[in-house]
């Protein structure tokens, strides 16, 4: 059976063919547009899907339940330590500077 076409791609065609550089841009421009329009449209696709709410990565995963005990003494360390700055900067601790 004969094909209507024939494609030769025998390194020594392609040899003999030698250097083309519009035919090498224009298929690395080719390449390039395909790829950017592969990016804009997966873009086009999260901007749209972040848009609607929908989670990015399929299925939203469960959160666990927050242990408020953790939090309370969070807040407790960080309180201490804001009322510690408070009598370093208000002077409730005196210095004395050692060097004079």
């Amino acid at each position: 059976m004969n094909l209507p076409f024939h494609i030769d791609l025998s390194a020594k065609h392609q040899q003999d063919a030698g250097p083309n550089p519009s035919r090498d841009w224009l298929t690395l421009l080719g390449i390039v547009f395909v790829l950017l329009l592969a990016s804009v449209g997966a873009n086009v696709y999260l901007y749209h899907e972040a848009l609607t709410g929908a989670p990015l990565g399929g299925k939203a995963p469960q959160t666990a339940s927050l242990n408020t005990d953790l939090v309370t003494q969070v807040e407790s360390v960080f309180a201490a330590r804001a009322t510690e700055a408070g009598k370093y900067s208000s002077g409730g601790y005196s210095f004395i500077d050692p060097s004079k």
